[in-house]
C-alpha cells in the first residue's frame, strides 16, 4: 500500500494574502518537487480559515499531495521533513500542516490543544 503525504500551501505571507502570481508559484514548486521526488502528485483547491479577534478569515489554500511506498517513506522521512521546515520558513508562516496517512502535523511543533500526542519534532492532532 502506498503512504500518502500532503501539505497545505498557504495563500499568505505572515497574514496577508501574496499576489496570485507568487501562489501559483508556490503551488507549482509543491507540485514539482513531489513530481521530482515520488514521480506525480495530486493539487485540490480549498478555503481555510481562523478566528482573529473576533472574527472568521478565510483564505485560499492548496493541497499538495504525493504517493510513495512505505520503503520511499522511511528513507526519504528526513528530506520531507525538512522540505516541509524549508516551505515553512521561504512562505513565511508561523506553521504549516502536514499529513501522512491522515495523520495531522504542525511545522514546527506547536502545543495548540491541550491533549495533542508529542511525536518527537511534531505533533499529532488527533
Amino acid at each position: 500500500m502506498p503512504v500518502q503525504v500532503s501539505v497545505i500551501v498557504p495563500s499568505t505571507k505572515f497574514d496577508k494574502l501574496v499576489p496570485t502570481e507568487e501562489f501559483n508559484t508556490r503551488i507549482s514548486d509543491e507540485q514539482k518537487w513531489f513530481n521530482e521526488q515520488f514521480g506525480g502528485s495530486t493539487t485540490i483547491k480549498e478555503v481555510g480559515s481562523y478566528n482573529l479577534d473576533g472574527k472568521v478569515i478565510t483564505e485560499p489554500g492548496v493541497l499538495v499531495e504525493s504517493s510513495m511506498t512505505v520503503k520511499e517513506y522511511k528513507e526519504n522521512k528526513a528530506k520531507l521533513e525538512a522540505h516541509f521546515r524549508n516551505r515553512r520558513s521561504a512562505w513565511k508562516q508561523d506553521s504549516i500542516l502536514v499529513k501522512v496517512e491522515g495523520q495531522s502535523f504542525i511545522v514546527p511543533k506547536k502545543s495548540y490543544i491541550g491533549d495533542d500526542k508529542k511525536q518527537g519534532n511534531h505533533i499529532i492532532v488527533t
